[in-house]
C-alpha cells in the first residue's frame, strides 16, 4: 500500500491526450509516459536517491480512445468525445490522488491533458 512506501514521490503516468484534442489541438502528450522513461536510468545523487521515489504505474485509457477514434461519425463528434472522456480520466487521476495525498506523499504525474 502507498502510505507504508518510504518514498516521498509517486510517479504516475497518464498517457492520453484527450483534453488536447479536445481543444483541436495536435496530440502528443499520450507518449510522454513512455518517453519518461529514462528517468529509471538516473544515478542516485546527493538530491534523490532511488528510495525517495515509488514507480506506481499508469493509466490506461486505450480502450476509450479506440471507441471514439472507431465510433465518431465525423471531426465534431470526435471532439466532442474526447471532450466527454475527459471526464472520465478526471474522476480516475483525481480517486488516485486522493489517496496519493492521504497517504501524504507528493505525486509527479507524466502526461496526461
Amino acid at each position: 500500500m502507498i502510505q507504508h512506501a518510504t518514498a516521498k514521490f509517486v510517479l504516475l503516468g497518464i498517457p492520453e491526450d484527450f483534453g488536447v484534442k479536445g481543444n483541436y489541438g495536435i496530440g502528443g502528450t499520450e507518449t510522454a509516459w513512455l518517453s519518461f522513461w529514462f528517468f529509471l536510468n538516473i544515478q542516485s545523487n546527493d538530491f534523490l536517491t532511488g528510495e525517495n521515489t515509488l514507480l506506481l504505474g499508469h493509466f490506461d485509457f486505450g480502450d476509450v480512445k479506440f471507441l471514439i477514434e472507431n465510433n465518431a461519425y465525423n471531426a465534431e463528434e470526435k471532439i466532442n468525445a474526447y471532450r466527454h472522456a475527459l471526464k472520465i480520466v478526471d474522476e480516475e487521476v483525481e480517486d488516485l490522488l486522493k489517496v496519493i495525498a492521504s497517504a501524504k506523499k507528493i505525486p509527479i504525474i507524466i502526461g496526461g491533458a
